[in-house]
């Protein structure tokens, strides 16, 4: 394995991972991240791999290794270099965002509410949508602790 993309992420994150003769002349039957399963595995070749991880939930940053589990099975891992000079590449599994509070918890159409918490964008770049029920609300303002 020579690079995973990107180096760290929460359930549902796809992740790219390159190298070389990473099938081994086999098929990829399982992948984990640091210890947790991938939900499934969307394209593998000999130089990438796709998986997404599962919606397992860890309460803190989990740092490990990237495993293939092939059906002959072997197993590729995401060390590389020598045995005097090796190298380790690390992913980390983040743990989902948390509302912590809804200010106010009340209101009708139209009504300004503030939702705070931690890791509101998850681990991406934005909120893309709030919904209170079925109702879809606009966003005035988002970070990642307040919206």
């Amino acid at each position: 394995i020579d690079s995973i993309t990107p180096q760290s992420g929460q359930a549902g994150t796809f992740v790219t991972i390159t190298g070389t003769n990473l099938l081994a002349g086999s098929t990829a039957q399982t992948v984990s991240f640091a210890g947790i399963s991938a939900s499934s595995i969307s394209f593998a070749n000999e130089s990438i791999v796709v998986a997404r991880i599962s919606g397992q939930t860890v309460l803190q940053d989990r740092t490990g290794l990237v495993t293939i589990g092939l059906l002959n099975g072997q197993s590729t891992q995401s060390t590389s270099g020598t045995i005097s000079n090796p190298t380790t590449i690390s992913f980390t599994v983040k743990p989902p965002g948390q509302i912590t509070s809804i200010t106010p918890t009340r209101g009708q159409g139209n009504t300004r509410v503030t939702i705070t918490g931690t890791q509101l964008f998850g681990y991406g770049q934005n909120v893309s949508q709030v919904t209170f029920a079925t109702v879809p609300a606009s966003i005035i303002f988002a970070n990642t602790t307040t919206v």
